[in-house]
């Protein structure tokens, strides 16, 4: 049996790392990213509130894969970010309406725990490596 020397073994292993890295299937989504602001006092009961809410809302609309709920307390308010995950833009659509960009406020407490209802929400594209993919019900 013939060893084949280091140079031979080398290409093959940059080959086959190369093949790996233009295999793996990224998938893109669309990251719909909400902003509000609260009472810091009001954060724990506006958590619970926009949970059974917002949060239930994204994740019962056809489309939605994935909700995260981001916190941070400063000072005397509570900032929170709700990034929502969706397979196309007709799925935000279907929650959103035509004017998606507007943000949705859909529920009376919103009023009582928001100091202000921003207009507007931000989208973006979110490229997910197979890593993460499972999180979002993908595959």
């Amino acid at each position: 049996m013939k060893i084949r020397n280091e140079k031979t073994i080398g290409f093959f292993s940059v080959f086959l790392l190369f093949w790996k890295k233009i295999s793996i299937q990224e998938e893109i989504l669309i990251a719909r990213i909400w902003h509000g602001v609260t009472k810091a006092c009001d954060s724990d009961a506006f958590l619970g509130y926009i949970r059974q809410t917002g949060e239930k809302a994204y994740r019962e609309t056809e489309g939605n894969t994935a909700v995260l709920i981001l916190r941070r307390a400063e000072n005397d308010t509570a900032d929170f970010l709700l990034i929502s995950l969706w397979n196309s833009l007709d799925a935000v659509k279907n929650f959103a309406g035509d004017d998606y960009e507007k943000a949705v406020y859909l529920f009376p407490g919103d009023e009582k725990y928001l100091i202000e209802l921003e207009p507007n929400v931000a989208h973006y594209e979110a490229i997910l490596n197979p890593d993460l993919q499972g999180l979002c019900n993908l595959k």
